[in-house]
This record gives C-alpha cells, structure tokens and sequence, in this order.
C-alpha cells in the first residue's frame, strides 16, 4: 500500500491519460493491433446481426447476445490491458499481441474480466423484468435498485483485482481484492467515472453530430469509431486501476513488494 497520501481523484485521472499517452507511444503496435481487432469485430458482429430480428428475440437471447459480446471484446482488450498494467507497476514493455489462452495469467485474467460481465447481465435481467409493463411492481423496483448497487459494489471493490492478476501475485482474488478495497468505494468508483468522462462526453458528442449530419441513427459507422476508440480508453481505465492498486493493494501486494516507483 502507497505509504503516502493518495492524490486527488482528478490528479489520478489526469495522470492516467498521460500514462495512457506514454504508452502509446511505447506500445503503439499493441494498440493499433487490439483498435484493429475490435473494429473487424464490431463489422463482423454488425453484419451477423443484420440477419437476427432483434424484435423478436426471446429474453434469453436479449441477455445472451450482449454477454456474447463482451466476451468477445473482453478476448481482444485482455492482452493489452495486461501489458499496461504491467508496464505501469513493473516497468514491463511490450509491442507483441499474445492472444488469450497463450499463458495461464492471460486465460485467468480474461475469466474474472468474464465474472464481471455476468455480474453484469445479472443486473439487465432485472432491469429487463422491472422494464415489463405488465411485471412492474415496486418490489420490482426495490429488486432493480439493489442489483444496481450490488454491480456498483463488485465493480468497484474488484478494480484493484486485475492490476494484482497482471502481475502475477499469489492469492489474487476476489475475496482478497475485498478485503484491500474496504472503505474505498467512493473514490474507486468516482476516479473511474472521472477517467471516463471523455468517453462518457465524446460518446454523446459523436452520436448527436451523426444524427445531425446523416439526419438518422447511423448505427453501423458510429459503432466502427466506438470499437476503435475502446482500446485507448481500456487503457486509461487501466492506468487509473494501477495507480487505485498502488494506494489500496495490502494482501494484494506481492512479496517481496518490490513494484518500482512510477518512473
């Protein structure tokens, strides 16, 4: 654990994106490859939806389809995030794309980044249920609440997990991110927000501008753009989480803890 005070949460987003910026630069092939591998995806999953008719899919099928592709996204962004985090806490570079399955660390990685992702689905199958006109009650809304707040909570307590599962240290898990990330809610979950708010912002600027210049939705382009801007916001997310893992990590900290100091 960081022996000094922790920075401010708009210190640490600041400093993620120029984390994010050096890394580029270092590792400008690795990004390039993953920005190319979640674009041919986001075309190819695009055109295989053009055949389903999305209105009548089953509830079933509206849960499985979005968890199919996350993890399908998760598959492409797993090796770059790794590398980050282990550029960031271990002074580690890398230009090579090592897909998923090469190595234990990166096929362990990517099932917690899957755990995340049912946690996920679990909350959009209440949140499909509460949206029912005919199924909506205010326990169901009491049930949608809770789930969200529950997510909230994985999600934030469990951020400090992947930095540790990056670079190998032993007993990295969810029970052990828990313990670490104690009393951090607030300032876990507000730093990733504040990281993310050039995404959350560009997301709606670009929408709006394509909706005015094409006069209708463009799902397809708008989504091509988003795909190739996921890999330089995964990792500005991930440059966050290792500074959050250098404050919060205790049990998570590998013996001898000798992560070098940020250079």
């Amino acid at each position: 654990m960081s022996q000094t005070g922790p920075a401010s949460i708009v210190q640490v987003a600041t400093q993620a994106w120029r984390d994010a910026f050096r890394i580029f630069r270092v590792m400008g092939p690795l990004v390039a490859v993953t920005a190319a591998l979640s674009v041919l995806f986001a075309f190819v999953w695009g055109e295989a939806l053009q055949a389903v008719d999305l209105k009548n899919l089953s509830k079933l099928q509206s849960i499985g389809l979005p968890i199919l592709s996350e993890a399908a996204s998760n598959f492409i962004l797993t090796p770059l995030v790794i590398a980050v985090y282990r550029f960031i806490l271990l002074g580690e570079s890398t230009a090579t794309y090592r897909p998923v399955g090469r190595d234990r660390r990166s096929t362990r990685f990517f099932l917690y980044l899957m755990l995340l992702s049912l946690a996920l689905g679990l909350f959009r199958v209440v949140a499909m249920l509460v949206s029912d006109p005919e199924k909506f009650s205010a326990f169901g809304v009491i049930a949608f609440l809770a789930v969200f707040v529950a997510y909230a909570i994985f999600d934030a307590r469990t951020t400090i997990l992947f930095p540790a599962l990056a670079i190998d240290v032993a007993g990295a898990d969810v029970k052990t991110a828990f313990h670490d990330s104690r009393r951090h809610f607030w300032r876990i979950t507000l730093v990733k927000l504040c990281t993310l708010a050039p995404l959350l912002i560009s997301t709606e600027v670009l929408g709006l501008w394509w909706k005015i210049r094409a006069g209708a939705p463009q799902n397809a382009p708008f989504l091509l753009v988003m795909a190739a801007l996921s890999p330089i916001f995964a990792t500005a997310v991930a440059a966050a989480a290792s500074q959050l893992y250098r404050d919060y990590a205790d049990e998570l900290t590998p013996p001898p803890a000798l992560i070098p100091d940020r250079p």
